[in-house]
């Protein structure tokens, strides 16, 4: 009985805490994006997501093959890339993809990986994909990612990824989330 109590008590807590994080979320989305002030930003290949307004789009792929969908003053900005990975249309590959990715994290000095999660197929996602977060270091600036990547069944991997200086990561993570997770692949 008293372990019954202790779960029902555990989600309370992890009810109280999303309900919390989603009313931040959606203040600081609120003041980020005043009614009507979002966009629509289609890419060359289609996909879609939607940004502030005011926000910057460099799409020119001039220093790197990514769109950027940057924040005004610098302080946070949206980087999507998408690469052929041949290994993704063989299942039994899709794990050796996800450790090099996990790999590369680890051993790159200037990153520091908090959590790495690897969604299946089965665990009621439409595709597989991971979600890598931490913090990195540039330019002697500390800097905090979240980064999804969604591996498609026809040999694409998709990264989308937020980043937002540190002291402002609180302030732009929930804008950064929502661009994010207003992805919409290519028809």
């Amino acid at each position: 009985m008293k372990e019954v109590r202790v779960k029902r008590a555990r989600r309370q807590v992890v009810l109280v805490i999303v309900v919390g994080l989603a009313v931040i979320a959606v203040a600081v989305w609120a003041k980020y994006l005043r009614a009507g002030a979002t966009v629509e930003f289609r890419s060359r290949s289609g996909y879609t997501l939607i940004y502030p307004k005011n926000w910057i789009v460099d799409d020119s792929r001039e220093t790197a093959p990514v769109d950027y969908i940057k924040e005004p003053s610098g302080r946070a900005f949206v980087a999507v890339q998408e690469m052929e990975d041949d290994r993704l249309k063989d299942q039994k590959k899709r794990g050796l993809v996800l450790s090099e990715v996990e790999g590369a994290f680890r051993e790159d000095k200037d990153y520091s990986l908090s959590k790495l999660e690897w969604m299946e197929k089965e665990a009621g996602s439409d595709t597989e994909s991971y979600m890598a977060m931490g913090s990195f270091e540039k330019d002697g600036e500390g800097w905090i990612f979240r980064e999804i990547a969604i591996f498609t069944e026809n040999g694409w991997i998709i990264f989308l990824r937020g980043n937002a200086k540190a002291e402002f990561a609180k302030e732009l993570g929930p804008v950064l989330d929502k661009v994010v997770f207003s992805f919409r692949p290519r028809d």
